[in-house]
């Protein structure tokens, strides 16, 4: 029971990454169903470009949210280490502050497309399905990364 427990915390603890790996499984066995295809019956399957692009989305999302947990944003070292370490966590929080407004904006603005492609009825064009379900994954990790800029904020501030 305990071996459960601690699978099921990793996985909770590393979902960006275990999310983000059967995501581009995906991808590369769709180009790769895409590639073949192409070569031996001489008709691309155009469903794959729908799907692979959205995954795209999605995966960028994973990668951000992943990048912010391991605090490995961008920083300029060279002039960050000049400072004075109050200047330093001065800058540190106007960051998390700016980064949190970015995806809160993104957060809120997508929730409005979400509401626009459920209520106009939008289809896509290769496997006319709804597009609102490739929007819904925006909002769901927009704030699974505002948990980790709150996450991370917490952590720098120990």
């Amino acid at each position: 029971m305990q071996g459960w427990k601690n699978r099921a915390f990793w996985l909770l603890e590393n979902i960006e990454e275990a999310s983000g790996a059967v995501i581009l499984f995906l991808m590369v066995l769709l180009a790769f169903a895409n590639v073949l295809t192409r070569y031996l019956i001489e008709y691309p399957l155009a469903f794959t470009e729908e799907l692979e692009t959205n995954a795209f989305v999605i995966i960028t999302l994973l990668g951000i949210s992943a990048g912010i947990k391991r605090d490995a944003h961008i920083r300029v070292l060279f002039l960050v280490k000049r400072f004075p370490p109050v200047l330093r966590k001065i800058l540190e929080f106007i960051a998390v502050i700016l980064s949190f407004v970015l995806f809160a904006t993104l957060f809120y603005e997508s929730l409005g497309q979400l509401s626009d492609e459920i209520s106009l009825q939008i289809t896509t064009s290769s496997l006319n399905i709804p597009e609102w379900i490739y929007i819904a994954f925006i909002p769901l990790l927009t704030l699974l990364i505002l948990f980790r800029i709150i996450q991370s904020a917490i952590r720098s501030y120990k």
